[in-house]
């Protein structure tokens, strides 16, 4: 996932980045404590972050939450404050390989079951022209 931090005040900060995913099997988290904090943002500046979150399965709705706790980069100030920011989104992910398997296998049953209607058939024909005695030539 990528996500964006941007610094709307005037104060060089450096930011606490967590994300936690939930998904149907469970929730995973994912702390960037070391990394985001050796980069500071400038004021009026951005920063985009890359995170890999462990453990989130692509099975339907994934739940996002991206929470950044900024503090000023360096010595702290006195009387200042910062907000910590949250986002939530949800987004859908679809196991696109195991849904083309899956739609695979019920190609596969339906081929068979279509032959073997046609075989049943056949035989059926061949049973009922042997009964009346007629030629299978004919």
């Amino acid at each position: 996932m990528t996500y964006t931090v941007t610094n709307a005040g005037n104060v060089r900060l450096v930011t606490d980045n967590r994300v936690l995913t939930s998904t149907l099997v469970g929730e995973s988290i994912w702390s960037d404590t070391s990394a985001a904090k050796a980069r500071e943002i400038m004021p009026g500046g951005s920063r985009t972050f890359v995170a890999r979150v462990p453990g989130a399965w692509p099975l339907g709705p994934i739940g996002t939450t991206i929470t950044s706790i900024p503090s000023p980069a360096g010595e702290p100030l006195p009387g200042l404050t910062t907000e910590r920011v949250a986002i939530d989104t949800t987004v859908w992910a679809l196991p696109w390989p195991q849904l083309a398997l899956l739609a695979l296998l019920a190609l596969t049953f339906l081929a068979i079951r279509v032959i073997a209607a046609r075989r049943r058939r056949r035989i059926e024909k061949l049973i009922m022209l042997h009964s009346r005695g007629t030629p299978l030539g004919a």
